[in-house]
């Protein structure tokens, strides 16, 4: 009876803790974490744990190495997450001009630290031209054993320190840092991140966190993990090879392949109803547009549009000219398109602003929404024209490149319905500014450029 209890224990526990982190995700707020540090949740994962390394022991000798350290390293980081659950971590609530040496721990109690802390200015970055937040920043002067802290890149950085982190551990202890959603300050093991601020833009909220064991134990279980994985898949004798070779998977691949529906009436459209053939996106692509502040293709600015959505150069059928083609003149049809990439999948426009505002209430910040706000800004900054400077007109003996917003009186959404419709020749005609670069009309309405 016992051993029928521990064989199964370790997938019960498993799926019911799965189900609870499923459930938690939806009805929970953002930012909540009360959950992972539950004592139940703790006991659950201990529970796995145990019963499982128990059924490996018993069965270590079928079981190849890949395995057996597939199954360690998951031990291994849950034993690093326990040691991180019982590190010390605080919030340091910093008016303009106001010192701290101490932060205060959710349970209330006071976290001394080993140093002081001073803001001098917190302020918002936001987009060029919008009022769409870009970053969060606190720039600090720590005193006391802040010579020795450092600015690294990503709550996951340790290794790496910028340039700036560098040129502070040799600075005094007087010396001003820079914390953001991608910045975090290092003093002596002691981790700053930015949090939060207040109201008035005036005041900032740092969670400080000090775990020197717990994080160097889960990142050398992700290592053993990756290590193991690859031996898992890529060993000679590994299951994985064997399956591979196997007549019967082969045959079902190909009948997976021949099942997957090809869904063309529902593709999202990219260039205006009637002009699509295949010179068209290559066309496209070779329009001359100011990016960065030289002339390019527009391809180049579509790469990277494209790049920055997806993570890939491509998003399924559709090429880089072609998905951003799609966001200027059919962006009702984009939107609908599950190509922003996020730690939460792969989501739509409205699904992912629906979690960015989720993620908004009460100010709280993480990396993650940092990353999907700026995904989210990169389209509306799009729709609003602003990156579409395309139009050079002569001024004197220069070139100013002008986007829709200016050209036209209506705006983008002007530019976008003479390109949809079938506008006069002579209104085409009319409004080139006879310049080599201006070949943007001469793809739908065959006007010499």
């Amino acid at each position: 009876m016992r051993e029928k209890i521990l064989k199964y224990l370790p997938f019960v526990v498993l799926a019911i803790i799965t189900i609870a982190l499923a459930i938690f995700s939806v009805v929970g707020d953002a930012g909540d974490t009360s959950l992972y540090s539950n004592p139940f949740m703790i006991l659950g994962w201990c529970a796995v744990v145990v019963s499982a390394s128990y059924l490996i022991f018993k069965k270590r000798k079928k079981m190849g190495i890949p395995t057996i350290l597939i199954h360690l390293s998951f031990g291994i980081i849950l034993v690093g997450a326990l040691f991180s659950h019982f590190s010390e971590s605080g919030i340091v609530h910093l008016r303009e001009g106001e010192t701290k040496d101490y932060a205060i721990k959710e349970n209330r109690d006071v976290m001394k630290l080993p140093f002081s802390i001073t803001l001098q200015k917190f302020e918002i970055e936001y987009y060029h031209l919008s009022d769409a937040p870009k970053d969060f920043v606190s720039y600090v002067e720590t005193h006391g054993r802040a010579s020795h802290g450092h600015a690294s890149h990503g709550r996951a950085s340790h290794g790496h320190a910028s340039q700036e982190g560098h040129a502070s551990q040799e600075a005094s202890s007087s010396s001003t840092h820079r914390i953001s959603m991608n910045k975090v300050l290092d003093v002596d093991g002691y981790r700053l991140f930015q949090t939060s601020y207040d109201e008035d833009c005036n005041g900032s909220i740092l969670t400080v966190a000090y775990d020197p064991v717990g994080t160097g134990i889960t990142y050398f279980g992700y290592l053993l993990l990756t290590v193991s994985m690859i031996l898992f898949l890529f060993g000679k004798r590994s299951y994985f090879r064997q399956i591979l070779r196997d007549p019967l998977w082969k045959t079902f691949t190909v009948l997976l392949l021949l099942g997957v529906p090809t869904l063309i009436d529902a593709a999202p459209r990219t260039f205006p109803k009637g002009k699509e053939n295949s010179n068209v996106a290559e066309m496209f692509g070779r329009v001359r547009i100011l990016y960065n502040g030289r002339v390019t293709l527009m391809e180049t600015y579509a790469l990277d549009f494209t790049r920055k959505l997806t993570g890939k150069n491509s998003y399924g059928e559709y090429d880089a000219t072609q998905v951003l083609a799609g966001w200027i003149f059919a962006p009702e049809d984009w939107r609908k398109e599950k190509m922003i990439k996020s730690k939460y999948g792969m989501l739509d426009f409205d699904s992912a602003v629906e979690i960015l505002k989720k993620g908004m209430t009460g100010k709280v910040m993480t990396k993650e929404f940092d990353k999907l706000d700026e995904k989210i800004g990169l389209i509306l900054d799009l729709q609003s024209g602003n990156p579409l400077k395309i139009f050079p007109r002569k001024s004197d003996s220069l070139i100013v490149w002008e986007t829709p917003s200016t050209v036209f009186k209506g705006g983008m959404q002007e530019f976008v319905a003479r390109v949809n419709e079938s506008t006069d020749a002579n209104y085409v005609k009319y409004n080139k500014f006879h310049n080599k670069y201006d070949g943007l009309w001469g793809i739908w309405y065959g006007i010499n450029v």
